[in-house]
């Protein structure tokens, strides 16, 4: 019978093991269903004799009102009534009244405390005695006086449960032994071919395709295994043809910064490449399959494609598309993809991300454009300067010192200018380099203070400091010293005459904050976005005046990000401002001599 099941069909051999899994489910719910049937016959007959222990105490305080109770007459009398024993104890726990005195009392302790009184399933301790006991106390004139125990013998009960259990166990075991033989042989007939599928599937993954799976019997397990060596076979064929196109084209899409994107003659994306991806900020698994015309990616996209398709040519254009709220500039090439016979079967765009040149140029232009505004200036002020002398202005004494003022004061100018041009060029050639020691920023602070102090005290403008002591950080200690001068150089410039410049120094565990406050003339609100940019000046008039680059604040902070920092702005207009600096006290990379490119756009 057991070789006939073998050979039957699957579905035959997986009822006869349904059938094995049922009757196991039902032989465990018959277990479970015992159990609850003994549990809950239990936990009602304890329920009853806690009511009769109720009315038993009832009783028994009652006749202890009436003065002179008969205990064993009580007992006896209230046992006849309800078929059980009856017990009075007292607080020493000595019987004083006993339905049943002759047969003895194997114990004096309470109802409560007796092994094996109470519930078989939630008590396994029960399992030992042969009573089943509840216990009620007896109080009279307000405090307890004994108790009253209610007691009935649990020998029928554990007879059948012990019947019941037996059955049920021998019955068990027949039928896990047969359900073992069955399943195994029939479990081993199915998983046999599966095993040998499996095992040379993985020897196939790891690259030997001319494995193969013995394929003798007729059920459907067997017809499958034909079948996958027929497939096998078809996949080594394949495999082999397509393999070599196959590496070429991961190759080049996966080492192409460019983006592709790749149609078929309808229109419909097939291929979207990572850099397609980065470009239009979505996943390829949002457009293959959609018409170009509704992957959402931009009509002029489209357009080309479409007119790739049609014109059957090569279309080139440079797209300017708004991709997440962003101005993208690309340079497209769509041409058309053709079969042998010249039949069009799709298109390839490549797409070239000229963004960041596009915007490397116009700020190229802009920083020419203000560099030769700003060098113009000064240059043309020392050039009027020279012609006026040379016209005979030297001739006069107050027009030679007021003239040479200006000399020098416009040469300070274009000094100051190309300084800060060339920190400038330097941090855009990646040429500066980070030189890590350890800083005594309270030794520090106080020397750049004390430079300052006297051009500070010319305008009648008060300094104050308030530094951590002991505040040390890990940076450049000539950058660090020019971002603090640079911010306490602009809070004295600014600020008017009797006015107060404040600065602080704190620090934690991780970071230093350095702040500079000043009770200058404020930043507007719609210009505060701004300032950090090269050549930016709020007050143009004002800053020339004081001899202000406008590059100052755009070099804080170059240099606070490459100390891994922040800067942050408070400001009010009339009321002054605070620029505040956050910089970790330990900052990446330990090295004495760090070279760090910074380099952006100029």
């Amino acid at each position: 019978m057991l070789r006939k099941l073998t050979n039957a069909p699957i579905k035959w051999r997986l009822t006869i093991a349904y059938l094995a899994i049922m009757f196991f489910a039902m032989t465990a719910a018959g277990l479970v269903l015992s159990s609850l049937i003994e549990r809950e016959y239990l936990m009602g007959y304890r329920q009853v004799l806690s009511s009769h222990a109720k009315l038993v105490k009832t009783a028994v305080e009652d006749d202890y009102r009436a003065g002179n109770p008969n205990l064993d007459q009580l007992c006896k009398e209230l046992s006849d009534k309800i078929n059980v024993r009856v017990q009075i104890l007292d607080n020493n726990r000595n019987i004083i009244g006993d339905s049943k005195p002759e047969q003895g009392d194997s114990t004096n302790n309470p109802a409560g405390k007796l092994k094996g009184a109470g519930c078989l399933v939630c008590h396994p301790e029960a399992r030992v005695s042969t009573n089943i006991a509840e216990s009620q106390p007896i109080i009279h004139d307000g405090r307890i006086i004994g108790e009253a125990r209610i007691s009935t013998s649990l020998f029928g009960i554990k007879q059948a449960s012990a019947r019941a259990r037996r059955i049920i166990f021998s019955a068990l075991v027949v039928a896990a032994l047969v359900a073992a033989v069955l399943s195994q042989r029939l479990a081993a007939s199915i998983s046999k071919p599966i095993t040998d599928m499996s095992n040379v599937a993985k020897r196939m993954a790891q690259g030997d395709l001319s494995q193969r799976v013995t394929a003798n019997g007729g059920d459907e397990i067997w017809q499958l295994a034909a079948s996958f060596n027929t497939m096998a076979q078809q996949i080594e064929r394949m495999l082999g043809e397509i393999a070599e196109d196959k590496d070429k084209i991961e190759t080049i899409l996966t080492t192409m910064a460019d983006g592709i994107i790749v149609t078929d003659e309808t229109g419909k994306i097939v291929l979207f490449n990572k850099a397609s991806e980065s470009i239009f900020q979505c996943s390829a698994a949002d457009v293959l399959d959609k018409p170009i015309d509704d992957a959402g990616l931009h009509t002029k996209l489209s357009h080309m494609v479409r007119e790739t398709l049609n014109a059957r040519r090569l279309v080139r254009k440079e797209l300017r598309l708004p991709i997440e709220q962003t101005n993208v500039t690309l340079s497209a090439y769509s041409s058309p993809v053709k079969d042998q016979s010249s039949a069009i079967k799709g298109a390839v765009v490549v797409l070239h991300d000229l963004t960041e040149i596009r915007k490397h140029e116009m700020t190229q232009k802009e920083f020419v454009a203000n560099v030769s505004h700003e060098l113009r200036t000064p240059i043309t002020a020392v050039r009027v300067t020279a012609e006026a002398l040379l016209s005979g202005a030297k001739d006069d004494p107050q027009l030679l010192d007021r003239f040479l003022t200006t000399l020098v004061k416009e040469s300070e100018r274009l000094s100051l200018l190309i300084d800060d041009l060339l920190e400038i060029a330097k941090r855009e050639a990646g040429q500066r380099k980070i030189r890590r020691t350890e800083i005594d920023l309270p030794r520090l602070m106080t020397r750049i203070i004390a430079l300052h102090r006297a051009k500070a005290e010319a305008s009648n403008i008060g300094i104050t400091s308030e530094v951590q002591d002991d505040l040390t950080i890990y940076a450049d200690e000539q950058q660090i010293e020019q971002v603090i001068s640079n911010l306490l150089d602009n809070a004295i410039k600014y600020t008017l005459q009797n006015g107060k410049v404040d600065v602080r120094a704190e620090g934690n565990g991780k970071s230093v904050t350095i702040s500079v406050t000043d009770t200058g003339i404020g930043i507007p609100n719609n210009e505060v976005p701004r300032i950090f940019e090269r050549f930016y000046r709020v007050d143009k008039a004002k800053s020339r005046q004081l001899g202000g680059t406008g590059l100052g604040l755009s070099i804080v902070k170059d240099i606070v990000e490459a100390h891994n920092g922040t800067i942050t702005v408070e400001t009010e207009l009339g009321s002054g401002s605070t620029f505040t600096v956050s910089i970790p006290r330990n900052n990446a990379g330990n090295d004495e001599d760090e070279d760090q490119d910074h380099s952006s756009a100029v």
